[in-house]
């Protein structure tokens, strides 16, 4: 907790932590202030400092993914027809953008991901990496770096974008490509789809009380589906009507813990909004210990080893670095929800 508070004061800034109440277990809330205005605020669920620590993290990723923070030195104006001819040639609103205008439009330059690195640079148009971009509120921001586009009469797609804060670059993207495993899975199981569910009866204690727990601060059913067939390591995804939370690691315990935080946090950091619970699947699978353990790097290689199984590729920019490293990370293809990389 110390490196990233370190960090949030190197910044100028101040983290306020204050605890939620009514929930069924630990959830804190930060503000990070300056001069004291608010300029984000997050939210994190867990035991101990976890949650402490997960709020100030999630308070950054808001901080840095908003069109306010962005310098203009990061943007460089391309054409959209080039756009068009590069990696990401087969997105939907890189193919608007291609139809709408010859003008240049603003670009960040991101880096493939590679399970052996980073790979070549690819030009991303500002619009799918900060939601906010096209608003008239940045019109300076843009025509300063050349970009003098109408973006209100465009019909753009939300591409699969998440955010992710940590001290390492790897982890930080673990937590990215992790919240966009678990919204993919969600659409696929809206959409009908019965993944392995995981058989609650055979959860240790512990494991059990936190499921309870979930189910309480749910109202409802609580359920738990293992994707770890489709990912080659340990995965859950926990949801019920209102929201999700998804869990990757070596570490069966980890990823189940993981989830079921990242389904309360959630709850506590959204208005819930009812939804069709998905069907039970005929298919019920235990729950198995297990003692694996594995580096960020090595996680992140087999994730993406699954996206490449899939043929997708992840494109990440590190929007920030210092003792805790802010990055945003997108997969083209993959499916989402409109409003997945609002921040």
């Amino acid at each position: 907790m110390d490196d990233v508070l370190a960090e949030v004061a190197e910044l100028g800034l101040t983290a306020k932590l204050t605890p939620v109440a009514g929930s069924t277990a630990s959830v804190w809330r930060c503000d990070l202030l300056r001069d004291g205005v608010v300029l984000s605020a997050g939210t994190g669920h867990g035991a101990g400092a976890t949650a402490e620590r997960d709020a100030v993290l999630d308070a950054l990723t808001r901080r840095f993914g908003g069109a306010a923070w962005l310098r203009p030195a990061d943007v460089r104006a391309v054409p959209a027809p080039e756009l068009a001819t590069g990696p990401l040639a087969a997105d939907g609103t890189v193919c608007s953008l291609a139809r709408y205008t010859d003008l240049p439009v603003g670009a960040l330059c991101y880096r493939r991901l590679l399970p052996t690195g980073l790979g070549p640079i690819a030009a991303v148009p500002a619009l799918l990496a900060i939601t906010d971009y096209a608003r008239a509120g940045h019109l300076l921001l843009r025509h300063s770096v050349g970009d003098v586009v109408d973006y209100e009469a465009l019909d753009t797609r939300p591409v699969a974008a998440a955010w992710g804060a940590a001290t390492t670059t790897a982890e930080a993207t673990v937590r990215a490509l992790t919240d966009l495993i678990d919204h993919d899975v969600h659409e696929s199981m809206l959409a009908g789809a019965r993944p392995a569910l995981l058989d609650r009866s055979s959860l240790p204690p512990d494991l059990a009380a936190l499921l309870a727990s979930a189910s309480l601060a749910a109202g409802g059913p609580v359920r738990v589906a293992d994707l770890t067939p489709q990912l080659g390591v340990p995965a859950y995804l926990a949801g019920d009507r209102a929201a999700w939370g998804a869990g990757v690691s070596f570490s069966r315990r980890r990823a189940l813990t993981d989830a079921l935080y990242g389904l309360l946090r959630r709850r506590a950091a959204v208005q819930a909004a009812r939804q069709p619970l998905p069907a039970e699947s005929a298919e019920s699978v235990p729950y198995r210990e297990n003692n694996l353990s594995g580096t960020a790097p090595e996680l992140l290689a087999e994730l993406l080893d699954s996206f490449a199984a899939r043929e997708l590729t992840a494109y990440q920019r590190e929007h920030h670095t210092g003792r805790v490293s802010v990055v945003h990370v997108l997969v083209p293809g993959l499916k989402c929800r409109q409003g997945l990389t609002s921040v």
